[in-house]
Formats: structure tokens, sequence, C-alpha cells
């Protein structure tokens, strides 16, 4: 399969997750790709459920204790093993730490070069800090992700729904 999204240029594509609160309706959330990376090609089989897998049903967690980080909780509940075999420290865009930036996630056992399919979310701006798994940018809906952060019950919080922008 790998051989079929290798040669996709991911840079600017507009993703999306509808996210569904207890008792409200869902609300979504837009990021944009950065860079022609592994990172980036795997969010994309995850936002589509190309490969059978997909953020739909995962929640959130929250790291209030490190700068307000969000992290997307494992798809397979385990590890997140990667579904591209590609994906590693090696696969980076650098960026400087600002609000809404997505990059990879260390895994359970803290390996913040960790190979896997976990992604976090930066909620603050740290000027001078540089992100070296990045991939991709919220670029609307960032008061989802900070009430979300806020919550005392995000593992009720779930995507519902999440693809790929298409405009013609």
């Amino acid at each position: 399969f790998s051989d079929e999204i290798d040669p996709l240029l991911t840079d600017g594509i507009l993703t999306f997750m509808d996210i569904a609160f207890p008792m409200q309706e869902s609300r979504r959330i837009y990021m944009k790709m950065l860079g022609n990376t592994d990172r980036a090609r795997q969010h994309l089989l995850f936002v589509t459920g190309h490969c059978g897998h997909s953020y739909k049903g995962l929640s959130f967690k929250s790291f209030p204790d490190e700068g307000n980080f969000l992290t997307i909780e494992p798809y397979d509940g385990k590890n997140a093993e990667p579904l591209l075999k590609d994906v590693s420290v090696t696969d980076v865009v650098d960026h400087e730490v600002r609000v809404g930036l997505m990059c990879g996630a260390a895994s359970e056992n803290g390996d913040p070069y960790a190979n896997n399919a976990l992604f976090g979310v930066y909620l603050y701006d740290a000027p001078g800090e540089v992100q070296d798994s990045v991939f991709g940018q919220v670029t609307s809906g960032i008061e989802i992700l900070h009430d979300i952060a806020k919550s005392e019950q995000t593992e009720k919080i779930k995507v519902v729904d999440c693809g790929v922008v298409v405009s013609w």
C-alpha cells in the first residue's frame, strides 16, 4: 500500500476533524499539512480511513503540566504502531513552536523520537523552541482544542468525523 501514498505531495493539503463534546453539537477544526513527510501522509491515511484505521472515535489526552499539549489517543489502544514504515525522527520538518503546531508525539515509554502514529498539538507559543517532527498546523478551531484541554472529561470528547477538504 505505501507505494500508492509515497508519491503523494502533502504540503498544503487541508484536513478536518469534527469533535463532539458531551451534550453538544460537534465542532470542527481545520489542519493544514506542512511539508511532504511520511508523518503528513500517515495523517492523511487516518483522516480518510484508507488503511482501515481512523481518528474517528478517538479522544485527546491533555498534558496541562507540560504547557497544555494535547495528544490523540493511540488508535490501537496500545503503542500506536505507524501505518507507514518510514515514519521516524529522520522524517522531519523543523518549526518554531507556536499555537496549533502539530507534531509527532512520544510513545508510552517516553521516547521523544518515537516511530509511532501518535500526534500532538501545541496550545501555546514558545519563541525560540524548535520542534523537529512537525507535519501540520491547526488553521481554525484552536479554541476547541483549548476547551478540550480545560475539560475534566477528555475521555468523553471524541472525534466523530474527519477527512480531507476538497475544493474546486
